[in-house]
C-alpha cells in the first residue's frame, strides 16, 4: 500500500515534470545523444509576492522553504531545506508529517502481514493435526476390527476343537477330566 502510495507520488510528480518541461523549449548542445532542458527559474521577482504560493506556481521544480523563506530547486531531494520546513507541491502539507504517516503504515502493513502468515501457519498447522488424529482413529478402529475378528474366529476354532475332542472322547469312551 505504501508502495503504491509512493509510486503514484512518483508518477504524479514525474508526469507534472514532464508535463511542464515538454512546454518549455529543448536546448540540444553537442551531439544528438546530449539533450539538455531547460530548467524553471526558482528565483522570485521583486515585484512577486516572496511567499508559498508564488514558488509552487513556478511549477514542479521548485520547493518552497520556510526555514530561510526562499524558493529553491527540487532535484529529487530537497537542497539546503530541513524536511520539516519544506512545501512542495502544495503549501499545506508538512513532508515530516508524511514520512512519519508513511512509516508508520509502513509499519502496520508488516505487522499486518506477519500476523497473516502466522494464521496461515496456525490453521495449516490444526488441520494436520485434525488429519494425523482422524488418520490415527482410522488405524485404531482398523486395528481393533481385526483384533476382534481374530479373537471371534480364534473362539470359533477352539469350539470347534472342543467339539471333535468330545465327539473322539465319546467314540473311545474317555471320560472328560472334571476339575476339581
Amino acid at each position: 500500500m505504501i508502495l503504491l502510495l509512493l509510486a503514484t507520488l512518483v508518477a504524479y510528480s514525474s508526469q507534472q515534470l514532464i508535463s511542464t518541461n515538454l512546454s518549455e523549449p529543448v536546448n540540444y548542445r553537442g551531439n544528438a545523444s546530449s539533450v539538455a532542458v531547460s530548467r524553471v527559474s526558482c528565483s522570485i521577482k521583486q515585484n512577486e509576492q516572496r511567499n508559498c504560493e508564488t514558488c509552487l506556481g513556478k511549477g514542479t521544480d521548485c520547493f518552497w522553504c520556510d526555514e530561510n523563506e526562499a524558493c529553491l530547486p527540487y532535484d529529487w531531494y530537497f537542497p539546503g531545506c530541513g524536511l520539516p520546513e519544506v512545501k512542495y507541491s502544495s503549501c499545506w502539507v508538512n513532508w515530516s508529517a508524511v514520512a512519519i504517516v508513511l512509516a508508520i503504515l509502513a509499519g502496520i502493513l508488516i505487522v499486518l502481514i506477519f500476523v497473516c502468515v502466522c494464521c496461515c501457519c496456525c490453521r495449516v498447522r490444526a488441520a494436520s493435526r485434525r488429519r494425523a488424529q482422524k488418520a490415527g482413529e482410522r488405524r485404531e478402529a482398523k486395528i481393533e476390527a481385526s483384533r476382534t475378528a481374530l479373537e471371534t474366529m480364534q473362539a470359533d476354532r477352539r469350539e470347534k476343537r472342543e467339539k471333535e475332542m468330545d465327539e473322539y472322547r465319546q467314540k473311545y469312551g474317555i471320560l472328560k477330566k472334571s476339575i476339581g
